[in-house]
């Protein structure tokens, strides 16, 4: 899980055995949970950078800690060589002023040669994600099937159909936008 939210419950339960209390959390609401279980996109502004910090009963700061530690304050603030080379190894057309809908997140041309094989395209993910330090199994689809159908020529039906059989085959499993990719040798096959 991104940014270490997959272990807070143990890290809640250490704090308060130390004596700690949770003064604020955010949280999903039950409604929330529902539209995200039956596939629904959740709209959220994932944060370039988070962190902790502990106070004790007077409010003076005990601990505080960020991630990642540095972060640029703004794009602007990038200097322009440290731009142009992750511009140059990721994506070179990102910031081009003739394709200001450019998807950051997928960069179409690589995807669309696996488009065709769904299986494929999913391991075409996954390892793009394991490249930069994700999980290559478990990963979060941006894309709706409507939308991944529109850009592959694909029916919504095809693509929907396509996730069942991978799931009813026990390659991927899937809750709501969560891609586990359970069987890699068998969508390899595909």
């Amino acid at each position: 899980m991104r940014l270490g939210y997959a272990e807070l419950p143990a890290f809640t339960e250490r704090l308060e055995k130390r004596g700690f209390a949770i003064a604020a959390q955010a949280r999903d609401s039950a409604r929330m949970i529902s539209l995200a279980d039956d596939g629904l996109f959740l709209p959220y502004e994932e944060k370039d950078q988070t962190g902790i910090v502990l106070r004790d009963a007077n409010g003076a700061t005990l601990f505080h800690t960020r991630y990642p530690q540095r972060a640029y304050e703004s794009f602007e603030a990038v200097p322009p060589l440290v731009r142009d080379s992750l511009l140059f190894i990721e994506d070179k057309y990102l910031l081009a002023a003739d394709q200001p809908n450019r998807n950051p997140a997928i960069d179409w041309g690589r995807f669309f040669p696996c488009a065709r094989q769904p299986g494929r395209a999913r391991l075409n993910i996954s390892a793009r994600l394991q490249r930069v330090g994700y999980s290559p199994a478990k990963f979060h689809l941006r894309m709706t099937r409507d939308e991944m159908g529109s850009y592959l020529g694909l029916q919504l039906e095809t693509v929907s159909r396509s996730f069942s059989k991978f799931q009813k085959a026990s390659l991927i499993e899937l809750r709501g936008k969560q891609i586990n990719i359970v069987d890699r040798g068998g969508l390899e096959r595909i």
